[in-house]
């Protein structure tokens, strides 16, 4: 393998994979969980195949089996999926504060702008 094809095949593996799918991820404006399928032809470079955002987690599906390789169990991913779900809902459903005044000012009312 040449010098050149090298480097890209350690560049695509990784911290590559992870930058492309994330950045995948956020140019479709994807929420939740999602799959993104990545490929890396023989010169090196990597190809985004599809982002699936709604694919299969049971324990002999590629998702799962995806995350197991990368030393998380299917019950650990169950978990984090949901708990990270959970935050975003509760976190959507907090009221927003009023912004308040300077500090210094008169009042302790919210600001109108």
């Amino acid at each position: 393998m040449s010098g050149e094809r090298h480097r890209r095949r350690q560049e695509a593996s990784g911290a590559g994979c992870v930058g492309i799918a994330r950045r995948t991820y956020s140019f479709l404006w994807l929420s939740g969980y999602a799959r993104i399928d990545l490929r890396l032809d023989p010169a090196g470079e990597l190809y985004v195949l599809e982002a699936n955002p709604n694919q299969q987690i049971a324990k002999s599906e590629d998702f799962a089996d995806s995350a197991e390789r990368a030393g998380l169990s299917c019950e650990a991913l169950l978990q984090r999926i949901l708990g990270l779900s959970l935050r975003r809902h509760l976190l959507s459903s907090l009221p927003i504060a009023p912004s308040r005044c300077p500090v210094g000012s008169a009042s302790d009312q919210p600001c109108s702008v």
